[in-house]
């Protein structure tokens, strides 16, 4: 996806989809970028978004956990000092917390029940229950 490319106007992109698996490829990622959004979009590499310099907020939202499509990786947003917030809990499983704790001062990370790989008792981690998406039944 290369919405944004480029941009140094764009500071806010808010994105829909119906359950897709998308990834963000950006040479130049949009200099003035503060709120990422999406709804119903599963991501597979977040790591270009990560690059936007002045990027706050990070907002990912689907109805359930899909954990049966692996992880995310959101180690890359270790080096986005401007982040204050990383909600990719309802995504999917993520890793990579402990970068983002220490290389992102400021960011609280919003993770799903037990699927990510924060230490227990982290501060700035923010544990909720979000609805496990179900197998689908084989005939």
């Amino acid at each position: 996806m290369r919405i944004g490319d480029g941009s140094d106007r764009l500071e806010f992109l808010k994105l829909r989809g119906r359950s897709q698996t998308a990834r963000i490829v950006w040479s130049h990622p949009p200099a003035q970028l503060t709120t990422f959004m999406t709804h119903s979009l599963r991501w597979s590499d977040l790591d270009d978004l990560a690059r936007s310099p002045r990027l706050a907020s990070v907002q990912v939202y689907n109805s359930t956990l899909d954990t049966a499509q692996g992880s995310i990786d959101i180690s890359a947003f270790g080096g986005s000092t401007a982040l204050r917030e990383l909600h990719v809990a309802e995504n999917l499983p993520v890793r990579g917390v402990p970068a983002v704790l220490a290389g992102a001062p400021h960011a609280t990370v919003h993770v799903a029940r037990d699927f990510h790989d924060a230490p227990d008792g982290a501060e700035r981690v923010h544990r909720i229950a979000v609805p496990t998406k179900k197998p689908r039944a084989t005939r």
